[in-house]
């Protein structure tokens, strides 16, 4: 199976960044499938920078209405399958 990273840039809305990772997260595990995630946040708050949170526990299935469904919501080039 491959991984799919989905690339998320920070608003500096902490509150509004960790409703869409809810959003994100539940997205993909609604696509039941054998596809490791992980996200990777682009961007800091106060001193941040980049961070990538893993989900080592929930799968997804990488398809064509995934991918449409995070483009809608991130944009184009929002993620990478390896």
């Amino acid at each position: 199976p491959q991984e799919l990273i989905v690339k998320i840039q920070r608003s500096g809305n902490h509150k509004a960044d960790v409703n869409q990772l809810r959003m994100l997260h539940e997205l993909l595990t609604e696509f039941k499938g054998a596809n490791r995630f992980k996200f990777h946040l682009v961007g800091s708050l106060q001193n941040g920078g980049n961070l990538e949170l893993d989900f080592p526990n929930d799968r997804t299935h990488y398809c064509p209405e995934l991918t449409q469904e995070l483009v809608s919501m991130l944009g184009p080039d929002c993620y990478q399958l390896r």
